[in-house]
């Protein structure tokens, strides 16, 4: 999950000017499942990011989380990017 996260900053970086730059990270456990929510202000057209390999980050969450029996949903709306993940974590 580190890797949503760092994207998240690397997204508020992209935003010298703006005066509110807030990262939204809400984690829950309710009974056997784990919710984990980041908000994070993005620009609606991707940027290509210099010297950097990009896009793995989030595959690799994805694989995560489908290993786990998790979902995953994301996507940008009013000039945020929202990642949910849900995970089964079952008591021992």
């Amino acid at each position: 999950m580190l890797s949503i996260f760092d994207n998240a900053i690397e997204e508020c970086i992209l935003f010298p000017d703006k005066p509110r730059k807030t990262i939204s990270t809400v984690i829950t456990q309710k009974n056997d499942m784990l919710f984990y929510e980041i908000i994070n202000p993005c620009m609606l057209t991707p940027q290509k990011k210099s010297g950097k390999i990009h896009g793995y980050g989030l595959k690799n969450v994805r694989r995560c989380v489908e290993k786990h029996s998790g979902s995953m949903d994301h996507g940008i709306a009013d000039d945020q990017y929202r990642v949910a993940i849900r995970l089964n974590c079952p008591s021992n």
